[in-house]
């Protein structure tokens, strides 16, 4: 009887521990958010565009400036042309904290426009001259593109 008192007395104890296990484990956390983290402290310069073969001569001037200037440069191509999907792809550039975003094509025009809209403090560049927003410059050449880095990059 005496072993039998012990036995359930074993049992009992094995429960609550694993009762107490069970409730007390840590549990799976929620997923952090991505936060953005600018460990050289360098100037993110972005170029979007809908194609890699249309912007040699602004990636060039833009890959020149990371020599002269505190520059982190960024070539982001939209997966395709269509309007749908040009809007997004922009609001993703966004939310990368680029100090400056140009862009390049005729097929940009209304999702810069729109987006210049929304984000007033955003410096945008873009080799359309139809967009006529005051955060939106209009760059074509290498020393368009190298003043307008340095200005950036500067505070100016």
């Amino acid at each position: 009887m005496k072993r039998l008192h012990w036995a359930a007395l074993g049992v009992l104890v094995a429960a609550v521990g694993v009762a107490a296990t069970v409730l007390l484990w840590p549990g799976e956390s929620a997923p952090q958010p991505v936060a953005y983290a600018n460990i050289s402290r360098n100037a993110r310069i972005c170029l979007a565009s809908t194609s890699s073969g249309d912007v040699p001569e602004i990636w060039q001037a833009i890959q020149a400036e990371t020599n002269r200037e505190p520059v982190n440069a960024q070539h982001l191509i939209a997966p395709n042309r269509q309007p749908d999907t040009i809007a997004p792809f922009l609001n993703g550039v966004l939310a990368l904290h680029c100090r400056l975003i140009i862009t390049t094509g005729s097929d940009m025009h209304d999702a810069v426009t729109a987006a210049a809209k929304s984000h007033p403090d955003q410096a945008f560049a873009s080799d359309d001259k139809s967009i006529t927003q005051p955060n939106v410059r209009h760059v074509a050449a290498a020393p368009e593109i190298a003043q307008l880095i340095h200005d950036v990059t500067n505070g100016h």
